[in-house]
């Protein structure tokens, strides 16, 4: 079957996200979105660069994009929920995480991040966008933040966001990379008789 003009690019887009080269990525899935609005799995793979890329309100435009194509996505759901949280829009979030669970009842991960979401923030009367949603007395909004920060660290350590999985691969290049390129002189060894430097 041939593919479209869309498609090619978000194949191209796709081999140079698996290399870590995301400008290109990014610029290969604005490309194929343009030529196809309507895809949503473009929408949400230009989302997800948009995410690790820390363009978070892009990525917030995006993944609604994508679900206005499909609406019954849990994942990007999911998703957007993340997204909205890293822009302190929490109350969304959490409507975000609550959809992704009736999506998906089944799926324990969704489940986590939405028990947490709420044990955080809704239970507790945290601030929520921009009001409270308990008569429990607010916090500052420097706190606000710190706890926001403190919550997205949480909800995505759990070894099943691939964007942190790909920036850990990303960085891990990165370092040995590093180790390759220092002088021989300052390279270290190991050998039978122990660790030495050449």
């Amino acid at each position: 079957m041939k593919l479209s003009s869309a498609h090619l690019h978000a194949a191209l887009g796709q081999l140079y996200f698996s290399k870590g080269l995301l400008n290109g990525a990014l610029l290969q899935y604005r490309e194929a979105v343009s030529i196809s609005p309507r895809e949503s799995a473009f929408r949400e793979k230009l989302a997800d660069i948009y995410f690790i890329t820390n363009n978070d309100g892009e990525a917030v435009t995006e993944y609604r994009a994508a679900l206005a194509q499909e609406p019954e996505n849990a994942g990007v759901h999911k998703k957007l929920g993340d997204a909205l949280v890293k822009t302190r829009q929490f109350m969304e979030a959490f409507n975000e995480y609550r959809e992704a669970v009736r999506l998906e009842p089944e799926h324990e991960f969704y489940r986590k991040v939405y028990s947490q979401f709420r044990t955080q923030f809704i239970d507790s009367g945290q601030e929520c966008g921009s009001g409270t949603v308990s008569q429990k007395s607010p916090v500052s909004p420097t706190t606000t933040l710190s706890i926001a920060d403190e919550t997205f660290q949480a909800l995505i350590r759990g070894g099943e966001n691939e964007f942190v999985e790909f920036k850990s691969r990303a960085l891990w290049s990165k370092s040995l990379t590093k180790r390759r390129s220092r002088p021989a002189s300052q390279r270290t060894f190991t050998g039978s008789a122990g660790t030495r430097r050449r």
